[in-house]
């Protein structure tokens, strides 16, 4: 019976039977389906990645050789360029508050 289930694997052999219990748990199994199709994502995607490295090699291979452009230096035109930077800067007398109301901190003995 346990054998037609597939609870057990159940071998006859000239010494006896042998029976070996099939663990069947039930997060065993998904945690494997899980690896195995992370697996399987992981291959298309480098399969993906390997397909376009390829297209993009041929199609830089495709390009003539002539066409690449080179930058070419040029002269900077400083004329247009402001001479003087304005800069202000807060003083530190503007940047307390201003309280017309004298703050006294208690003094303990001790």
């Amino acid at each position: 019976y346990l054998g037609k289930t597939g609870q057990c694997v159940v071998d006859e052999t000239e010494r006896g039977w042998y029976i070996s219990l099939v663990e069947r748990d039930v997060t065993k199994l998904a945690r494997q389906e899980l690896l195995q199709h992370r697996a399987k994502a992981e291959q298309r995607e480098e399969g993906r990645l390997v397909k376009r490295l390829e297209a993009q090699r041929r199609h830089e291979a495709s390009k003539p050789s002539g066409s690449t452009k080179t930058a070419e230096p040029t002269n900077l035109d400083r004329t247009a360029l402001p001479l003087t930077v304005p800069l202000s800067l807060p003083t530190l007398d503007s940047t307390k508050p201003k309280s017309d109301k004298k703050s006294i901190l208690p003094i303990k003995s001790v």
